[in-house]
This record gives C-alpha cells, structure tokens and sequence, in this order.
C-alpha cells in the first residue's frame, strides 16, 4: 500500500482487516507541515487521561508511526486524544519484533473537535528541510474504547493485536 496526500483512508478493523465505513483520515502537505485530519465516529468517548504522555492508547486515540528516514527498526509515534492530550515516543526496534518506547515531550501541533458523531482530530508534523518525503514511512490508526471493550483500527491493518509491526508502515506518495 502507498499512501497517496489528500485522499481520504478509511479504517480498516486491525484484527480481522473489515473496512469500516465511516471513520477516516487524509494525509496532506502544505509547505513544510504534514498534517493528518481525522474524522473519528465514536458514540462513546472514553478519554480519561489529564496529561500529555499518559498512556493515551489505552483509550479512545488517533495515532500516527512514521518514519522519517525510510527506517522500519525506528520511527515515532504520535498521539492524540479526544481532550486533547497528546503522546509523543520514539519506537526502537532493532529485531523487529520487541520494540522499546522512548517518550518525549510532545510538541506538534494538534486540535481536537467533538461532534455530534465523535470527534475530529488534527496533527501537523513541521519537517525539517532535510527530510526527503519519498523516504517517509508511515500508518494511521485509531483507537476506540467505551472503557470495557476496545477497538483497533488501522488504514493498513496489522491483523495483529500490536500495532508495532513496522512491516505494514506505508511508503507516502506525494
């Protein structure tokens, strides 16, 4: 899968790979800032962390992995949560197989709506001058939990109950 700016993604159920129908996101670039406008339906919002680098993907959650240098054994993850908390962590994961998350202070910028049907949520990453988006890697996801039950979705499906399977982040096509 490539991931093309400015088409919108919708989810796909990350262990079972059915799309799902209304929950999406487009990926567009605008001079220098990536920016990852997500339109969540969730009846139920269940956010209940106060602090940036909480355990945000515990809960109700957009998130991003991406890889600025075409690396698959390290990327970062971003998150943000329908109050508007967000995570920020660089992922190593030298084997493959057992990644180690670093946190760090998260500062990107974020919004976050409520509607009606959920939320909408937006992250924009600022790219230094010297990243090349033909080697950028990345996936979108989503969580979704009423507290008990959890939902995990993804724009391309790990069929895993991981996300951290770096096989399935997505080379982007501008």
């Amino acid at each position: 899968m490539v991931i093309q700016l400015n088409k919108k993604y919708y989810f796909y159920d990350n262990l079972d790979g059915q799309e799902q129908t209304k929950s999406f996101v487009i990926v567009s670039l605008n001079e220098n800032k990536l920016t990852f406008d997500y339109e969540i339906y969730d009846d139920v919002i269940f956010a209940p962390y106060t602090n940036d680098n909480d355990d945000l993907f515990n809960h109700d959650v957009v998130e991003i992995f991406i890889s600025f240098l075409g690396r698959r054994d390290e990327y970062y993850e971003y998150e943000l949560s329908p109050n508007g908390k967000r995570f920020f962590g660089l992922i190593k994961n030298p084997s493959l197989c057992s990644p180690k998350l670093k946190r760090i202070k998260p500062e990107f910028e974020q919004s976050v709506t409520l509607t009606k049907f959920g939320y909408k949520a937006s992250i924009t990453l600022n790219l230094d001058k010297d990243i090349y988006l033909d080697n950028i890697l990345l996936n979108c996801f989503y969580v979704d939990s009423s507290g008990t039950d959890v939902g995990f979705y993804s724009i391309n499906p790990t069929k895993n109950k991981s996300f951290h399977l770096s096989s399935y982040l997505c080379p982007l096509n501008k």
